[in-house]
């Protein structure tokens, strides 16, 4: 059988038809391979990114500097702080009140009176902490801290929230005074240096023990108050705990023991002992 040349031209065609189609498939489903790829590696991105777990000592890790505020963060455009903000997000998505662990502001707390101390971090984070996570009845651990590390904004923040002082905390800050007469002494007399020789790293200017000691030595005058004209000292520190005896309003007293700042162990100065609701005791 014969076949024309237009037969064979027209079969040549119709192949290259073929091969020019199967071609423009391959290169779609390779482009379609490539666009669920792309699409599959951003989702896995961002469910790491959603995944990753922020503790509070990335927030603010040792040597870290933070001027700005949480009001700053509001309407920031600086990328540092975007991203920190980014963070604060993921930590607090993560982290609910009941998780969150009080020692955590010991970090926020500063120590600025030593010049070797390499962190700062505005005062404004213990106050949005504090009142985010309603941690006003746990700050025992984070107000000695302050008064060590004569750090008076922080000794503020927290009196602030109505936090009652305990007789051992207002000897602590005498106790922290007293130093700082001996270091502002080395600074004047040895240049700084004690008697090993070695620096004491101690700015006199920057000295906040003496105001923190006045602070406290003002607030700690406490006294029962109640409008029935007296109290209830109680044996534990509970409503339904047993009755000790009764307090009548206008009594000074000593806060022994505040680590439960719902429920101060206090002694009265005829040397009764036990535990008062704190909405009994006020400060003159």
């Amino acid at each position: 059988m014969k076949i024309s040349v237009f037969s064979v031209f027209f079969i040549l065609l119709l192949l290259g038809c073929k091969k020019l189609h199967e071609s423009e498939d391959k290169k779609e489903n390779h482009k379609n391979k490539e666009v669920t790829k792309t699409a599959n590696s951003n989702l896995d991105n961002n469910m790491n990114a959603n995944s990753q777990t922020i503790k509070f000592s990335d927030l603010f890790n040792e040597g870290v500097i933070i001027k700005f505020t949480p009001e700053d963060l509001k309407n920031t455009t600086i990328q540092s702080e975007l991203d920190f903000k980014i963070d604060l997000d993921l930590f607090e998505k993560e982290v609910l009140r009941k998780d969150f662990d009080v020692e955590n502001l010991n970090i926020l707390v500063n120590n600025e009176t030593f010049t070797n101390s390499e962190y700062f971090i505005d005062s404004n984070w213990l106050k949005y902490f504090i009142k985010k996570y309603d941690l006003s009845l746990s700050l025992n651990g984070v107000m000695n801290s302050a008064i060590n590390q004569e750090d008076l904004s922080a000794v503020n923040i927290i009196l602030s929230t109505g936090y009652i002082i305990s007789k051992d905390e207002l000897a602590l800050a005498l106790q922290c005074k007293e130093s700082s007469i001996i270091n502002k002494k080395i600074n004047k007399e040895s240049n700084g240096y004690d008697e090993r020789g070695e620096l004491i790293f101690y700015d006199d200017k920057k000295s906040r023990a003496e105001e923190i000691f006045i602070l406290l030595r003002k607030k700690y005058n406490y006294k029962i108050f109640d409008k029935d004209g007296y109290t209830n000292l109680r044996d534990d520190a509970m409503n339904s705990a047993y009755i000790l005896g009764e307090i009548k309003s206008g009594t000074h007293i000593n806060i022994i023991d505040n680590k439960d700042q719902k429920w101060l162990y206090i002694e009265t100065s005829n040397g009764r002992k036990g535990y008062v609701h704190r909405s009994r005791i006020v400060s003159e």
